[in-house]
């Protein structure tokens, strides 16, 4: 039953292919896409001209309004980054996988086969001719024989009954010499006492209104009716054939193409020779072709289903290497943070172990944290003088004023100096009291200022170098004004006043000392 139905659908296809005989040459192929997402129907209304691909092994048409390659008794459409596959050029055609192609052709892309299609065409076109004869023989003998083996299962049986007509006797002794007609698909013979018609494995003789068939021009001759014909055949009469056949033959003539049919003839006789060998071949190709279609209808779900899992795949895999590479790039991203985090930390932890250090040697030396305040001082004056560049007028002003007090406080500072190195040198032991007090004090308010500027430095991490040191100016600035701040306390008022009255003390010893 599946069969009678398959060969039903192919017997329509070939009857769909063949209408259309108004059709003008220019429009010798279309493509009706139909609705969105529907498989293109391509019709083509004459046999392709072919081009032999020795090295490839498969043919490619030229010159064509599509890209058809043929193997094996198949044709394939490339359309639209899709492959389509017939046993026809004339269809119908199915959409396959690129995994379903041939290996011979799968192997190569259509570009690749393009251009080994031009290289063979421009480099040997006396070559390449009889190359496409033989291929467009091979594919229409194959196409003829698709066709008639159909009619010969139903012509069989009728056989006996046709014979009632009578089986003449044909007397052909020599093989007949065919002009292949392009348009119509089939060969009719030229030169010979009857019109023979040559049509893939049969001969056909039209004699006293009634048609004749035999598988060698030869004979043996059985009747045949006429709706039984094959349909490219049946169509046309007598007249035509006649008149088709000498046209075709002086186009022949004025290509100067008389070695074609030479080549035609020899390669028909060649033909007959094994035509047991081809017949059994081709029952096997047909069964293999028929099983393959039937493959074809039964696997056309599950291939949808396939490539629209493909489809689903690759889009899942583009999402997925996209997320890898976001997930790539955001881990750079976040290496160069960690990275830039951690040269920042070390430059930090660099810069507190040698605040620890500097804070280390102000602990153990008192004269080393003498030196530091002179510093804190011309630091305190280098920011004045920073502040003084920075503003015009009023800069210049508090600049003369500043510079004024700096050198007043230097000056006290020395005298300060020299009052507190004698006081020092008479009051050791208080003022090493006082300086153990002083310096835990100091300790205290410096801790108390590396926190904030460690606090304010995570914060100001993120700025650029200079506002790093500009915080680092600031930091000195705070504590040259915290340095200005306490000696402005109560407290240090009063120790000063009475580091005064001592010294007026000591300075009144001393005088009634050198008096003594």
């Amino acid at each position: 039953m599946k069969k009678n139905i398959l060969l039903a659908l192919g017997i329509a296809g070939i009857m769909l292919g063949c209408s259309d005989k108004s059709r003008s040459p220019e429009d010798k192929a279309q493509v009706s896409t139909g609705s969105a997402g529907s498989t293109p129907s391509f019709v083509i209304d004459s046999a392709p001209n072919f081009i032999y691909l020795k090295n490839q092994g498969f043919s490619v048409s030229k010159d064509s309004p599509y890209d058809i390659v043929y193997y094996t008794g198949n044709y394939y459409i490339y359309n639209n980054t899709h492959w389509y596959r017939s046993s026809d050029y004339h269809g119908p055609w199915i959409l396959i996988q690129d995994s379903w192609l041939p290996p011979q052709i799968g192997r190569y892309s259509w570009e690749d086969i393009k251009k080994y299609r031009d290289s063979a065409s421009s480099s040997n076109v006396s070559l390449n001719s009889k190359n496409q004869r033989d291929d467009d023989n091979r594919r229409r003998i194959l196409d003829q024989r698709n066709e008639v083996s159909h009619r010969i299962v139903q012509d069989q049986p009728n056989d006996d009954a046709d014979n009632r007509y009578g089986r003449p006797s044909f007397l052909i002794d020599s093989p007949p010499s065919f002009v292949y007609l392009r348009d119509q698909g089939f060969s009719v013979s030229r030169g010979s006492s009857y019109d023979i018609v040559y049509y893939g494995d049969s001969y056909y003789v039209r004699n006293n209104d009634r048609w004749y068939r035999s598988s060698d021009y030869r004979g043996p001759w059985n009747f045949i009716q006429e709706d039984r014909l094959p349909s490219r055949l049946r169509k046309h009469t007598s007249d035509d054939l006649r008149r088709y056949r000498d046209s075709e033959f002086r186009r022949s003539d004025s290509r100067n193409n008389q070695y074609q049919r030479d080549d035609d003839n020899k390669r028909r006789i060649l033909d007959q020779r094994n035509d047991a060998n081809n017949r059994n071949l081709q029952d096997q190709q047909n069964k293999a072709a028929e099983n393959k279609r039937n493959q074809d209808q039964q696997n056309k779900a599950a291939e949808n289903k396939r490539n629209q899992d493909q489809q689903n795949k690759a889009a899942e895999n583009k999402r997925n290497q996209d997320q890898q590479n976001k997930a790539a790039e955001n881990k750079r991203n976040q290496d160069q943070q960690n990275k830039a985090a951690e040269n920042k930390r070390n430059q930090d932890q660099q810069n507190k172990a040698a605040e620890n250090k500097r804070n280390q040697d102000q602990q153990n030396k008192a004269a080393e944290n003498k030196r530091n305040q002179d510093q804190q001082n011309k630091a305190a004056e280098n920011k004045r003088n920073q502040d003084q560049q920075n503003k015009a007028a009023e800069n210049k002003r508090n600049q003369d004023q500043q510079s004024k007090a700096a050198e007043n406080k230097r000056n006290q500072d020395q005298q300060n100096k020299a009052a507190e190195n004698k006081r020092n040198q008479d009051q050791q032991n208080k003022a090493a009291e006082n300086k153990r007090n002083q310096d835990q004090q100091n300790k205290a308010a410096e801790n108390k200022r590396n926190q904030d500027q460690q606090n304010k430095a995570a914060e100001n991490r993120r700025n650029q170098d200079q506002q790093n040191k500009a915080a680092e100016n600031k930091r000195n600035q705070d504590q040259q004004n915290k340095v200005v701040e306490n000696k402005k306390t109560p407290a240090q008022q009063n120790k000063a006043a009475e580091n005064s009255k001592k010294q007026g003390g000591d300075d009144k010893a001393k005088d009634n000392k050198k008096g003594e």
